[in-house]
C-alpha cells in the first residue's frame, strides 16, 4: 500500500507543478478556465503521464516537458515496484 500511496502522491505533486508552471500546455492553456478547471486539467495530465498512457490531447510546453519526462520515468519505476511488491506478497502466501 505504501507504493500506491506514493503513486497517488506523485500524481498530486506533479499536478501542482503543472498548475503553477507558466503556460504549461500552450500559450492560452488556462486563460479561459476557472481555477478549479485548470487544476483538474493539470491533475488529468499528471495522471495520464505517470501511467504512461499519453492520449495526446494535452501536450506540455516549456518547463512542463521536463517535469513530464521525470514523471513518466518515475511512473515506470513505481509501477514496476508495485508489481514486484504484489508478486512477492502473492508468492509468500503460497509457501
Amino acid at each position: 500500500w505504501i507504493i500506491a500511496i506514493w503513486y497517488m502522491g506523485m500524481i498530486f505533486l506533479f499536478s501542482f507543478f503543472y498548475f503553477y508552471c507558466d503556460s504549461p500546455f500552450g500559450e492560452n492553456s488556462f486563460q479561459n478556465l476557472s481555477l478549479c478547471e485548470s487544476f483538474f486539467r493539470s491533475l488529468y495530465f499528471s495522471a495520464i503521464t505517470i501511467t504512461t498512457v499519453g492520449y495526446g490531447d494535452v501536450k506540455p510546453e516549456g518547463w512542463a516537458q521536463i517535469w513530464a519526462a521525470i514523471e513518466g520515468i518515475l511512473g515506470v519505476f513505481l509501477g514496476g515496484a508495485f508489481l514486484v511488491a504484489m508478486t512477492r506478497r502473492y508468492f509468500s502466501r503460497e509457501t
